[in-house]
């Protein structure tokens, strides 16, 4: 069974497949994996994807969930439009936009 949490080769980040050790998911996988790649260089998904692991990163420990959302928002470039709940005085996200 692979770990990629522990592979440490990284020969996925690299796109050297083969340098990828004989228990890596690449090797069995690899229409999945240059599917996934692709996907990753597309911009919106390039965006989220980096300033989420920013965002996990830095807060990790220190933030609540709440605080984690608004920094990724701020980071990523991410408007959240919200209004308040009738009778409760509380706020409900409504919308995410891109901005």
């Amino acid at each position: 069974m692979s770990n990629c949490a522990n592979c440490g080769s990284f020969a996925c980040r690299q796109g050297q497949p083969e340098k990828a050790p004989d228990r890596c998911p690449m090797h069995d996988h690899e229409a999945l994996y240059k599917e996934t790649m692709a996907e990753y260089q597309k911009d919106e998904v390039n965006n989220i994807a980096r300033h989420a692991a920013i965002v996990e990163a830095a807060g990790y420990r220190l933030w609540t969930r709440l605080e984690e959302i608004i920094e990724f928002g701020l980071r990523a470039g991410v408007f959240l439009s919200s209004h308040l709940r009738p009778g409760t005085g509380k706020k409900k996200v409504t919308s995410i936009f891109l901005i």
